[in-house]
């Protein structure tokens, strides 16, 4: 039997997700491995089982939906994360793409058909393989191991297809954010959070046209590597 994407939902409404199941129920692609109420009995489940994506509502009690990304994205870097929302307002959508989703479901607007053409896009965009668990961006790949950060490295993950990167023809970028914090700011989730809209926005521009690869330093410093191949 051909293995399925395994996909996790989150939110805290059970006709939400009953809604979700009915639709992917027998199809051959995906499958709801779990489906959980709140966010913190998702972030448990995953730190001891595997899933290819994530889908959870936005509005949720105790841990919201963009708290519950930050987390998973500790757990699993390259986890893709689909919000769902019960809002059509372009800037709350906006604030979860910029805080790490990958795609976005809007709860009144939500059909099987719609549902399925956001699956596939996330699979297509981060080049899932079911069963694999090694989930990457097909034209962006971030780094944050100075020891990875090398050519011999680099090369390595391109062999192996784990990123769509040629070594030949690039160019070099590198991004120093001016850091002026006040104290009540925690310098870690501030710095960590910029870093993401950065990332966020290149993937925006390059889209799929030129690959790039980001080095993140321990000072949530940048460096960036675009490819310009023939």
């Amino acid at each position: 039997m051909m293995s399925k994407i395994k996909l996790v939902v989150v939110d805290d409404d059970l006709t939400s997700r009953n809604t979700i199941k009915n639709y992917l129920m027998n199809e051959d692609s995906y499958e709801v491995v779990s489906d959980f109420s709140d966010g913190k009995s998702a972030l448990d489940w995953l730190r001891k089982n595997d899933a290819d994506i994530l889908l959870c509502d936005m509005q949720m009690p105790e841990l919201n939906g963009v708290e519950l990304m930050r987390l998973v994205h500790l757990i699993n870097e390259f986890m893709p994360v689909i919000a769902i929302s019960g809002f059509d307002n372009f800037d709350y959508v906006r604030g979860s793409l910029i805080n790490g989703a990958a795609n976005y479901l809007l709860k009144h607007e939500l059909t099987k058909e719609g549902l399925l053409n956001t699956l596939d896009q996330v699979r297509d965009k981060y080049r899932i393989v079911p069963g694999s668990y090694t989930s990457c961006r097909r034209t962006g790949y971030c780094i944050y191991d100075k020891k990875q950060f090398t050519g011999e490295q680099i090369r390595k993950l391109a062999d192996r297809g784990e990123i769509a990167f040629e070594c030949a023809n690039t160019v070099p970028l590198a991004l120093s954010p001016d850091y002026r914090l006040s104290e009540i700011v925690m310098p870690s989730e501030y710095k960590q959070g910029i870093v993401s809209a950065i990332t966020d926005i290149l993937a925006q521009i390059l889209g799929q046209e030129i690959p790039y690869l980001v080095y993140v330093t321990q000072e949530y410093h940048l460096v960036i590597l675009l490819s310009f191949y023939i």
